[in-house]
């Protein structure tokens, strides 16, 4: 799955910029993972990781690349039922 960064502010000081994620950029999803502490859920991606101990990057600071599509697809099959 591909997700694209929409918020890329509030890097922590101990994670280097190379790697951070970019505002506008598409990256692809390897898993998704849980917090422990903070039970948020968070994404490890392929193309950038960042420094231990974190494990990945929040959710909510990605969008689908295409949401239009997903809806205009669920649209297209609520009304072939009909």
């Amino acid at each position: 799955m591909t997700v694209v960064c929409i918020d890329d502010s509030n890097r922590p000081p101990d994670i280097p910029s190379t790697n951070w994620i970019k505002k506008e950029v598409e990256y692809t999803v390897l898993r998704v993972g849980m917090n422990k502490l903070t039970k948020e859920e968070y994404f490890v991606l392929q193309e950038v990781q960042p420094t231990p101990p974190y494990g990945g990057y929040k959710i909510n600071r990605f969008r689908l690349p295409h949401p239009e599509a997903i809806e205009a697809q669920y649209e297209k099959q609520a009304t072939s039922i009909f």
